[in-house]
């Protein structure tokens, strides 16, 4: 009896241990699916209007494309500006910000809140942007901020800051205080000739770090999140009198790491499955089936362009009256 027991104990036992852990796979599957990547735009110039129904999915290629068209590039695919109106070709942003945010959960300031599926690696999209801008031709600037790299007096820039003083908030008042210090260098005295045109690429991870630490709907996060949006209003305030509203301000959201660890969840819960027996198919290039049905058409007509030329040469009558032969009998007169 005691053997039943303890036998139904740990059954029991390992039972709950399994559920667990698919409760935690589940859980960290719906946490991705809330708050994955996606692009929101601040500010778009007057010549550029969004869809009232925005909010479809875009991948990468969609934001190369998008973010080509408004530099006046020819994208690849019209897909990607369904949901966005372009008024007047002629007034196009001259400049698009990119303010890409590392945190956990989605930062929004407007309504449209546009998610992006297979962003696996930002560099790599950065990449791809300065790649088009040299193959276009033209004469365009990237240019890759990254406020952690600068030194920053962040007690200049703020007084009286009590609920974000701790250890864990010092990367993203640094950040702060940069784009202060930008938003203030970001005028007509200073620059007497308009910048060149181009990306500005601004990467924050310091708003992740008070999300992580105190939570996201903490006084502290939500502090931090109004302090980021009246900076940011600052800087796209100051972007728009230098470039004169030709200027695009967007927010990416990246939470990268996060998928990582909701993936190493799900491989907890699913140990035993055996990848290798899926049968997936290997990604390839997009132009891939276009490539593809040249070379083969192209190969076909060659071969039977070959097989019926032989056939025409091998089937020739030598005494046909032909003007091969006449001029090759007239040749021979000649010689003779």
């Amino acid at each position: 009896v005691l053997k039943l027991k303890t036998g139904k104990m740990l059954g029991e036992l390992q039972f709950a241990i399994n559920a667990a852990f698919v409760l935690v796979a589940l859980l960290g599957n719906a946490v991705i699916s809330c708050t994955g990547d996606s692009l929101t735009f601040h500010y778009l110039p007057p010549s550029i209007q969004q869809d009232p129904l925005c909010g479809q999915s875009l991948k990468k290629q969609d934001i190369m494309d998008l973010f080509s068209l408004m530099l006046g590039y020819s994208p690849e695919h019209a897909s990607s500006t369904d949901g966005f109106k372009f008024l007047n070709p002629f007034a196009l942003p001259r400049s698009i910000v990119v303010f890409e945010l590392s945190g956990i959960s989605p930062y929004s300031v407007t309504d449209c809140l546009y998610p992006v599926s297979g962003l696996h690696n930002v560099e790599h999209l950065k990449n791809e942007l300065v790649n088009e801008m040299k193959v276009d031709g033209g004469d365009y600037l990237f240019l890759d901020v990254n406020p952690n790299e600068n030194e920053v007096d962040v007690k200049s820039a703020f007084e009286d800051l009590p609920s974000l003083s701790g250890d864990a908030n010092a990367l993203f008042l640094q950040e702060i205080a940069y784009l202060k210090k930008m938003s203030s260098k970001l005028n007509p005295e200073e620059f007497p000739e308009t910048p060149r045109d181009g990306v500005i690429w601004i990467s924050l991870k310091g708003y992740n770090n008070i999300v992580v630490h105190y939570g996201s709907e903490s006084t502290e996060a939500r502090q931090a999140k109004i302090l980021f949006q009246s900076t940011l209003k600052d800087v796209a305030d100051s972007l728009k009198r230098l470039y004169g509203d030709n200027v695009a301000v967007t927010i990416l959201n990246n939470n990268v790491k996060l998928r990582r660890v909701g993936r190493t969840l799900m491989q907890m819960a699913t140990a035993a499955d055996n990848t290798t027996d899926w049968n997936i198919a290997v990604p390839v290039y997009d132009d891939y089936p276009i490539i593809f049905n040249i070379i083969l058409w192209t190969s076909l007509i060659l071969v039977i362009s070959i097989i019926a030329i032989a056939y025409a040469i091998g089937d020739m009558d030598p005494g046909r009256d032909s003007i091969i032969y006449r001029m090759t009998n007239q040749k021979m007169k000649k010689d003779a």
